[in-house]
């Protein structure tokens, strides 16, 4: 993934999530005058509580709307969720077999926990994007 924020491509993203084609459609359902939708593009720069803003009120998934990957509906991010905690029990307890195994199995402990812990974190955005929104 591009480390850079592209402002042009976000707003593209939401227009697209929303069903939009121009900016001046854009501009309305965000409440800002055209002109500072431009400014945004042109200096590629906005603030970035703006964009979190956006994704709670038009409740589309921030990861998607800053990068494009994944899916952009929330809807899916509550179902990552519960897939997330499902599959981390089941590592739990294949680690748990494992670990009372030999000591060959260190390269098999060391890959479940870090695939426990890559989905945790996944969890804990997936979560605290779902009570964000819900607060909204």
């Amino acid at each position: 993934m591009n480390n850079i924020i592209n402002i042009s491509l976000i707003l593209e993203r939401l227009k697209q999530y929303l069903n939009i084609k121009t900016d001046t459609e854009l501009s309305n359902i965000l409440q800002v005058k055209q002109s500072t939708l431009s400014s945004w593009k042109n200096r590629n720069t906005i603030d970035i509580n703006e964009i979190y803003s956006y994704s709670v009120k038009f409740k589309v998934n921030l990861h998607w709307l800053l990068t494009g990957e994944g899916n952009p509906n929330i809807k899916d991010n509550l179902e990552n969720t519960i897939k997330y905690k499902e599959r981390i029990e089941e590592l739990e307890e294949e680690l748990k077999k494992t670990v009372k195994g030999t000591s060959k199995n260190n390269i098999e402990i060391a890959r479940l926990q870090n695939e426990i812990t890559e989905l945790r974190a996944k969890l804990d955005y997936a979560d605290n994007l779902i009570k964000s929104i819900l607060k909204a």
